[in-house]
């Protein structure tokens, strides 16, 4: 490319003029130079480190509401005066239990196994509103 300030010729790589620095204009319809091996890596890692990122959002979100459902599920216990109580999680297909207490170990265990389960009549949950957040005590 040619250097508008000093009309040298430079290699077609470059981006500015090596004698005076100044920027260098591709002509109208002239083909950019391939990329360097270096520029794709680059190109490849802020691809990589953003999906990355993206990727971390909704498991930071989902491991954050954890506490959320304990903490419910045991004032849910103490204001309901109940034995155990349970958080359920449908998606309209399938139904999720995220926390549960006041089981023993071995019971909590027993039941968690059982979900996720498909959305059925066959339990509580199934036979309320298939989108919703559900609070059972008992």
């Amino acid at each position: 490319m040619t250097c508008p300030r000093w009309q040298e010729e430079n290699r077609p790589t470059m981006k500015f003029c090596g004698k005076c620095g100044t920027p260098l204009k591709r002509p109208k319809g002239a083909a950019q130079p391939a990329p360097s091996y270096a520029d794709l890596q680059r190109s490849a890692t802020e691809a990589l480190e953003q999906q990355t990122a993206a990727s971390e959002i909704p498991r930071v979100i989902s491991s954050s509401l954890q506490p959320v459902f304990d903490t419910i599920v045991r004032n849910a216990t103490q204001l309901c005066r109940a034995a155990m109580a349970s958080v359920s999680l449908s998606d309209g297909r399938m139904v999720y239990l995220p926390a549960n207490y006041g089981s023993l170990p071995d019971a909590m265990a027993e039941i968690r196994a059982g979900f996720p389960r498909s959305l059925d009549r066959e339990t509580v949950t199934g036979r309320g509103n298939p989108n919703a957040l559900g609070c059972t005590c008992s």
